[in-house]
């Protein structure tokens, strides 16, 4: 007999008087503290690497003219020698191999990137390269974001998320900025807003951004007095936005004509790297500012300090493009969103000096230095949000909030005017390796093996029809796996090509199930999903093996589009 008390569950209960369901919120809170772990460890990676290259800049202003022109190639070469030889990472500048590990749905970086971007950087940029941090920070954050995934064995779908986390925190961290961090997860990293990705996200950049507050304070990167601004401005910042884009495809393509004619030496690339940064060490060793992350460049600009002529802002501005290009194009490491702020500020200052000219009541050059950033990180990288909120942050812009979003919106729609996709995804939508947000292609990389393969019986390749028959006569299914003496798969049989002979009796010792076999195309448990897409359209079924050849399942065109529904009804829902 059941005990009266025994009915009740508190649990459900709660689910029935506040409608909530519990599990969801279990689950939750589970991405909550997932988020906050790997924020926290984004947060403190983003700090060290923060400190100890303000260490060694510190320490590179003191030297003489000879350590300036040498620093560089031997940083460089350093950096790059480390990376390649001691942690086998050979990949590029980092964030587009994070953006193709999410959109096509792996989600696995290896735990050596971690290491690598955060070592190789500090040398490249502290010792006098023309770069960024914040591109291997975002890489190292999505390196711990995968690692931690991996530590809790987690799906596919959390996987990607706890990626974006990293990406999110090591932002925060570094820029002491949290919003610009989770903006710059959801547009830049994830490509989309779905509110299952808020909530690890949110965590991440809170977290992350008070780490870097404990150990760096909390202070704004530029800070600045009040800037007023009145209408007459807004045409005048979409003006200074199509300059941001026209100047971004410059950039985009002196970077990639630097990378061809240094990948066309045939020597070893920390060798290469070092010649890059020997040249840098050339230019810097008589324009100091041509060096480094530049800064201080930024801070002078929007202050529009006096001592800057027009012409000496420009001849720094092309110093710059120079430098940073030939620091990237060897092959040093190093991120392109600290010379996008310079290159912008330096637009902007110029564009506000001219615009002085005129006699009209604009607002000061030093507003139009804080655009111009906004507007060249929004063309550049096809992200205006993430343009916008980064110049709120850094430089409390609240102020200028409308013509911040105006540049940003015009250059962003120039750049897609001239280009495909942004500076991380142009090569990868020229390779086909890019799956966009929404297609179909981007909507199977989501899915899980597990969600598509359909179990099959296995059947030994020495069996006989006649065995076949007797066995499997009865049986409704269309489709059987065949394996080896081994265990492993060697193809498809399809019922009908039995047909033939089910009533040809003697035929039923002859024929072997090796002889009726069909030896298509098979995918393995590490490809992705994608690929059974692309297969089906000449494919009717596609078997997927594991690793040591054993088959887990097979794919058909029924199975696949039944998944496909149901994941665009839990895309709509989020």
């Amino acid at each position: 007999m059941q005990k009266p008390w025994s009915r009740f569950n508190p649990l459900s209960q709660l689910e029935q008087a506040t409608g909530l369901r519990m599990y969801e919120a279990r689950d939750s809170l589970a991405l909550m503290l997932t988020g906050a772990t790997v924020g926290a460890l984004s947060g403190l990676a983003a700090v060290a690497l923060n400190l100890s290259v303000h260490w060694m800049e510190s320490w590179r202003n003191h030297q003489s003219m000879m350590m300036l022109l040498v620093l560089p190639a031997l940083g460089a070469g350093a950096g790059i020698l480390i990376q390649r030889h001691l942690f086998r990472d050979q990949t590029g500048h980092g964030v587009p191999d994070v953006i193709e590990s999410v959109t096509t749905g792996r989600g696995f970086l290896p735990r050596r990137l971690l290491g690598s971007r955060l070592i190789s950087s500090f040398l490249t940029v502290g010792s006098g390269g023309a770069a960024g941090l914040e591109g291997p920070i975002v890489v190292s954050g999505a390196a711990i974001g995968s690692i931690v995934s991996r530590m809790l064995h987690v799906k596919q779908r959390r996987r990607m998320l706890l990626i974006a986390c990293g990406t999110s925190g090591a932002i925060a961290g570094i820029f002491n900025a949290p919003l610009t961090g989770l903006v710059f997860s959801l547009e830049v990293i994830l490509g989309e807003w779905k509110a299952r990705n808020l909530v690890p996200s949110v965590t991440a950049a809170v977290v992350a951004t008070q780490v870097s507050r404990m150990l760096m304070g909390n202070k704004i990167p530029f800070p600045r007095e009040a800037l007023d601004h009145g209408f007459i401005d807004i045409p005048a910042c979409a003006l200074l936005g199509v300059i941001c884009a026209l100047c971004g495809r410059l950039f985009v393509d002196m970077l990639g004509y630097s990378h061809h004619r240094f990948s066309g030496i045939r020597l070893p690339r920390f060798i290469v790297a070092g010649i890059g940064g020997l040249c840098v060490g050339l230019v810097g060793a008589f324009w100091p500012d041509s060096m480094g992350e530049g800064y201080q460049l930024i801070a002078a600009y929007i202050e529009d300090s006096p001592s800057g002529s027009l012409f000496l802002v420009g001849f720094l501005l092309a110093l710059r493009l120079v430098t940073t290009s030939l620091t990237l194009g060897s092959g040093g490491a190093g991120g392109v969103f600290a010379p996008s702020l310079v290159f912008g500020s330096s637009l902007g200052l110029m564009f506000g000096r001219i615009l002085q000219w005129l006699q009209l009541p604009f607002a000061s050059p030093g507003a139009y230095a804080l655009m111009g950033m906004a507007g060249f990180v929004a063309g550049i990288m096809n992200a205006p949000l993430t343009g916008v909120f980064l110049v709120l942050e850094i430089c409390g812009g609240y102020d200028l909030v409308l013509p911040l979003m105006m540049c940003s919106l015009v250059s962003m729609l120039t750049w897609r005017f001239m280009k495909q996709g942004s500076i991380y995804t142009n090569d990868m939508i020229v390779k086909g390796a890019y799956l966009k947000r929404g297609s179909e292609a981007q909507l199977f990389a989501d899915m899980e093996w597990s969600e598509l393969v359909q179990e099959v019986r296995l059947i030994p390749e020495t069996m006989t029809l006649g065995e076949f028959v007797d066995q499997y006569g009865t049986s409704q299914d269309d489709l059987y796996g065949v394996n080896d003496s081994q265990g492993k798969f060697t193809g498809l049989l399809f019922s009908r090509d039995i047909r033939p002979y089910f009533w040809d009796r003697d035929m039923y010792p002859l024929i072997t199930m090796s002889s009726l076999v069909h030896q298509g195309v098979s995918l393995t448990s590490d490809q992705s999903p994608v690929d059974a897409w692309n297969l089906l359209g000449s494919e009717e079924a596609v078997p997927v093996l594991n690793s040591r050849g054993e088959l887990l399942g097979v794919v058909n065109k029924i199975k696949l589009f039944d998944t496909a529904r149901r994941e665009m009804a839990v895309h709509e829902e989020s």
